[in-house]
């Protein structure tokens, strides 16, 4: 646990969310390892993990008609991965694969809503947390597709 510890106070979404709430963080998280080519999460699936990037890199994609699988962003240690577990249906709108061997944190869902209607200033920080990281990964997927696209303005 000690290792767990000193992981989530090192990590930047830890750091941003609030070192306050690392105790509430660490007594739910567990580490996992992952080879390249498996799966954090698949597209579709039930969104029940959700996972803080320690080492390595891993890749968001969405599967596209007619193209297969297409690789938005590239997520490297530091990151988060997944907000889909937020809101209803708690399925993945992505796939995250990774590229490089990596180790994670990670949390059920379950366990982080319930901590979140449990402590409302946790709940509160996290959401909020969440739906920065959200809003970059959006704007960044923005940018992709006008370089792909070309401004129409």
């Amino acid at each position: 646990m000690q290792e767990v510890h000193a992981l989530l106070e090192r990590h930047p979404f830890v750091r941003e969310l609030g070192l306050q709430h690392l105790p509430v963080l660490e007594a739910g998280a567990a580490l996992a390892r992952f080879d390249p080519g498996e799966f954090l999460v698949r597209e579709g699936e039930p969104a029940v993990r959700f996972y803080l990037l320690v080492t390595g890199s891993v890749a968001l994609e969405g599967l596209i008609h007619g193209k297969g699988p297409v690789v938005f962003v590239n997520l490297e240690a530091g990151d988060a991965v997944g907000w889909s577990w937020l809101t209803p249906p708690y399925r993945w709108h992505f796939s995250a694969r990774v590229l490089a061997e990596t180790e994670a944190l990670w949390w059920t869902t379950d366990r982080l809503r319930a901590l979140a209607e449990e402590k409302p200033e946790f709940g509160l920080a996290l959401v909020s947390r969440v739906t920065r990281m959200a809003a970059q990964r959006l704007q960044a997927t923005h940018s992709q597709l006008l370089d792909f696209y070309g401004s129409t303005g």
